[in-house]
């Protein structure tokens, strides 16, 4: 035991900067881990506020696309084309910031934006030709409900995956 004493009197700078170091190793790797946590921390709430943005949007969709079959049936047509452009605008937003969408899901978001792409061509091609009247409002309506059922159908498997 003296000759320790001995030693660590001799020796008490280095053994001070030994514990020292190992005191800043310590404290460094708490540190590390608190900070890859907190990174995860902040994965994780980014990741479900995008859940709930694509949510939101997903309800406005929905919203908006049963409005377009309303207006469809009185034929307001220069509305729609507003709508039309809405509904693509928030699809193209949720399948570009979702990363969680599987390659199926985006196929129908990809659907949906060509339709009423489609649809938008045909209205202001009818009333360049102020040929409003012809519009297949039954066809429109057709299509705009089996992109409802299809948006439905991505954002419960969605949802249901976020559980």
């Amino acid at each position: 035991m003296s000759e320790l004493l001995s030693f660590a009197k001799k020796h008490w700078g280095d053994v001070a900067s030994v514990v020292g170091f190992a005191i800043t190793i310590y404290t460094l790797l708490r540190t590390k881990r608190a900070a890859e946590a907190a990174r995860e921390a902040a994965v994780q709430v980014r990741d479900r506020l995008t859940r709930v943005n694509t949510a939101t949007d997903f309800a406005t969709v929905l919203a908006i696309i049963e409005e377009i079959k309303r207006l469809h049936r009185v034929r307001a047509w220069e509305i729609c084309l507003d709508r039309y452009a809405a509904v693509r605008r928030l699809l193209v937003s949720v399948q570009e910031s979702s990363r969680n969408i599987r390659d199926e899901q985006r196929g129908v978001l990809a659907g949906a934006i060509e339709q009423f792409r489609i649809m938008e061509r045909s209205v202001e091609r009818a009333r360049s030709k102020s040929a409003q009247d012809d519009l297949d409002i039954a066809r429109l309506n057709k299509a705009a409900s089996k992109i409802l059922d299809d948006l439905n159908g991505v954002m419960i498997s969605i949802r249901e995956a976020a559980e």
